[in-house]
């Protein structure tokens, strides 16, 4: 199958988002016959805006020159309307990856009023490229359910979360993991490698933590995801290794006895954690939010932790507490989250992706 993918992010850049398209377009390479990547370069250009002009020129050529062998145009974010037409004109199928209601996550952004008021503006064409296109890719139920509601999706829609790569396993030992960040042999370390926005819930692990030392648990919280501002954990409860790569945040997951996957429901969706996958191939046993998809779900799938209710900081300590208590249930965790890689590898997820293209 001959795919053209375009997106607007900047791979070069070390965020997550960025981290994960890196990784799908190497699946996507990998299983199909010719798959063509069109995204922002800014080391060959002087500024973003002359980036994204340059690249929706080359996909618009590349689409008239290649409209009878290409067989999918897949993009995400602000792709060019024109692309989009000629697709339709020469029977192309057109796809678009959704991963969020940006209208939604507007009011929870740390940006002015006349910023998030641009924003909303230059958001309508993603959104009526959403709703125009042949077919979409969900990344969690409930972002799907919602777009249904306001007509956006169909139920013949897909949805897909997001998935895992080997890239991410790093060989060193929870022992020399450890003496690196300078975590004592003595204590256990729960490990929180998700960034500290809003949706991800770091208050209630910063609540964990106050809890754990209340009660003078051996147990310590480490993230490394990105900075945990002051407003959050203002008496600082909470260890913050920061900055971390990719490769320092798998480090620090095999540094962990578990690692924690909270989620804030503030949005419509709670989107689709690319942590989970780095904690499960890394063999950490999850500690995800109960019933939520794309967290809790994956997590019973796969046997690879226990469920609980962040917001429920006694009874989360005590179930913590007990988890960490048995080694032979926290090795069965690691082994089985481990031992299933192949299920929810990015090359699998890409093959769901065109099920029904």
């Amino acid at each position: 199958m001959h795919v053209v993918y375009f997106f607007s992010v900047d791979t070069a850049l070390p965020s997550g988002k960025n981290r994960a398209t890196r990784q799908k377009v190497e699946a996507l390479k990998k299983i199909n016959d010719k798959v063509e990547v069109f995204t922002l370069d800014r080391s060959k250009f002087s500024s973003k805006l002359f980036s994204k002009v340059a690249i929706c020129f080359n996909v618009i050529c590349y689409i008239l020159i290649n409209r009878r062998s290409i067989n999918v145009y897949m993009s995400r974010g602000s792709s060019p309307i024109l692309a989009h037409i000629i697709c339709k004109i020469f029977g192309i199928h057109v796809v678009r990856e959704v991963h969020a209601d940006i209208f939604d996550e507007i009011p929870h952004l740390r940006k002015s009023e006349a910023l998030k008021f641009f924003i909303r503006v230059f958001s309508l064409k993603s959104y009526f490229l959403d709703s125009r296109a042949d077919q979409r890719v969900y990344n969690n139920p409930m972002l799907k359910a919602y777009h249904i509601e306001k007509g956006v999706a169909k139920e013949s829609d897909n949805c897909v979360y997001i998935g895992g790569s080997i890239d991410a396993v790093v060989n060193i030992s929870q022992e020399e993991a450890k003496e690196k960040f300078g975590l004592k042999p003595d204590f256990k370390y729960l490990v929180f490698t998700g960034s500290a926005s809003v949706w991800h819930g770091v208050h209630y692990l910063v609540e964990l933590q106050k809890c754990f030392l209340k009660h003078e648990d051996k147990i310590r919280i480490v993230c490394g995801g990105g900075e945990v501002s002051s407003k959050i954990d203002p008496d600082g409860c909470l260890i913050n290794i920061t900055p971390l790569d990719d490769s320092g945040c798998s480090e620090l997951i095999k540094a962990a006895d578990a690692c924690l996957l909270p989620v804030n429901n503030v949005r419509v969706s709670p989107g689709s954690p690319l942590k989970l996958y780095d904690y499960m191939i890394n063999g950490a046993p999850v500690i995800s939010q109960q019933r939520m998809p794309g967290y809790s779900d994956e997590v019973e799938k796969f046997g690879a932790g226990i469920t609980v209710d962040y917001a429920d900081t006694s009874r989360t300590r005590q179930e913590i507490i007990n988890l960490l208590a048995d080694e032979g249930l926290l090795r069965n965790y690691a082994v089985s989250g481990a031992g299933s890689y192949k299920s929810y590898m990015w090359e699998k997820r890409v093959v769901d992706w065109f099920s029904k293209a």
